[in-house]
Parts: C-alpha cells; sequence; structure tokens
C-alpha cells in the first residue's frame, strides 16, 4: 500500500522537476554572419578594380581577368540549416546554406552550400571569419565570381 502513495509523488516529481532541468541546459544557438558579394569579371578591357573590392584585390588579381566590378552584396545572419538568397541582374538567384561547423588543424570551420540556380551547387567549408571566391557562370561579356565569407555567432536564448 505504501508503493501505491508513492507512485502519485513520484510521478508528480517527474512531471515538475524533469521540464525544469530541460530548462536549464545549454540553449545557445549557432549561427554565422554571411557575407556574399558577386563580381562580374571581364578579361578584353582596361584594368579596373571596382573600389569596393579593394580588400580582395590581390586574389582577384591572380584571375585571368582584367576588370572586376561588384554586381551585388548581401550581408546577413544565418542560422544553422537555414538558407538565404540573393537575386541580381537577370534574374539570377544564388542560395547559401548553414550546414553546420567542424574542427580542422585547430580551427573552427563553416560548412555552406551555394546554389547558383538553376547552374551549379558546391558545398565548401571556410575557416571561422574566413572568405572563399568561387568561379560562378558565364555572364553577359564576362563570368560572375562569388565572393563568400563567415564569421560564428552564438546567442543565448
Amino acid at each position: 500500500m505504501t508503493l501505491v502513495k508513492k507512485t502519485p509523488t513520484i510521478l508528480l516529481f517527474f512531471c515538475l522537476v524533469l521540464p525544469c532541468l530541460k530548462a536549464e541546459e545549454n540553449t545557445d544557438e549557432i549561427k554565422t554572419k554571411i557575407t556574399i558579394r558577386v563580381v562580374y569579371a571581364v578579361k578584353d578591357k582596361e584594368a579596373e578594380l571596382d573600389p569596393r573590392l579593394k580588400d580582395i584585390q590581390a586574389e582577384l588579381r591572380e584571375l585571368p581577368f582584367s576588370s572586376f566590378n561588384l554586381l551585388d552584396r548581401l550581408e546577413t545572419d544565418i542560422q544553422l540549416d537555414a538558407t538565404v538568397e540573393l537575386q541580381f541582374g537577370d534574374k539570377q538567384i544564388i542560395a547559401v546554406s548553414f550546414k553546420g561547423t567542424d574542427g580542422y588543424k585547430n580551427k573552427t570551420m563553416i560548412a555552406l552550400q551555394i546554389a547558383i540556380k538553376p547552374a551549379a551547387k558546391i558545398t565548401f567549408r571556410v575557416a571561422d571569419g574566413g572568405r572563399a571566391i568561387l568561379g560562378g557562370p558565364s555572364y553577359r561579356n564576362g563570368m560572375l565570381f562569388i565572393e563568400v565569407s563567415g564569421k560564428l555567432q552564438r546567442d543565448s536564448k
């Protein structure tokens, strides 16, 4: 009989205490601030560099093109497993998804997937705070390059 009387007390304990314990767990959400820049590159023009691209001038000069212009730019926060889209030019769409993080040689790496609709889908990793410049499709008389950078952020709820 004593067991029957304790059973409701034990159930009441689990119903009241377990939800509280779960609420005290680490509730940090991982998200990353990404910057996407769409660069239009042309071979046959005089050497020209859009002043808004000076921070990646050295990397662009290694490419076999002479003129680089910034077509569009997007900077936003993106949560894990979410996707953001950037539409530019002739209804071209670039979608970037944040796939997660991992470690490599004591560095935190950000896994991203970029889709240049409808042409290509590329999954790559970039170091936290780093960037990647990806070759894109042909565009007008040149080619597009997509520069993507990411910086991890943690928000506590």
